[in-house]
């Protein structure tokens, strides 16, 4: 019952944000105006968080503090899944977070390796490595928001 009457809101709001937009009056069409901007403030915030994670896990893999950045990178895709669940894009992502996952493993893995041998060549390539992943998971974040409906 519950989530019923929380779809008939939504569906609600939603409705009268589109009339409002289209149809209303100049008062409706402002407020309805204001409300779309606090919407596309709100998706900034996101991918500007997601850049501060990026930032983080390059600060902690440069630190080589690697299971804080493997924190950070988890953290990363976890906001990727929670976007991609949402509902609001046009694209679906679910196989990009899925590589993100699969080179998230394989850097656990490497890193595990490098810990046992404490290789200093294998601790610059995961490095490098974490950087990159950094990097794709700042590129899917900008285009998730690019592809919201």
């Amino acid at each position: 019952m519950v989530k019923f009457l929380l779809k008939v809101i939504i569906l609600f709001a939603i409705g009268w944000f589109i009339y409002a937009k289209f149809w209303g009056n100049e008062k409706e069409k402002q407020v309805a105006s204001n409300i779309g901007a606090g919407f596309s403030k709100m998706g900034e915030g996101f991918v500007q968080m997601l850049s501060g994670t990026k930032d983080a896990i390059i600060i902690e893999a440069n630190k080589g503090t690697f299971q804080k950045a493997l924190e950070k990178t988890t953290e990363g895709i976890n906001k990727l899944n929670e976007m991609s669940k949402n509902g609001s894009l046009k694209t679906d992502f679910s196989n990009r977070i899925a590589d993100l996952e699969a080179k998230k493993k394989d850097l656990q893995q490497k890193m595990e390796a490098a810990k046992r041998l404490n290789d200093a060549a294998q601790n610059e390539q995961l490095k490098k490595d974490f950087n990159t992943i950094a990097g794709e998971i700042e590129q899917v974040s900008k285009e998730m928001e690019k592809a919201k409906k």
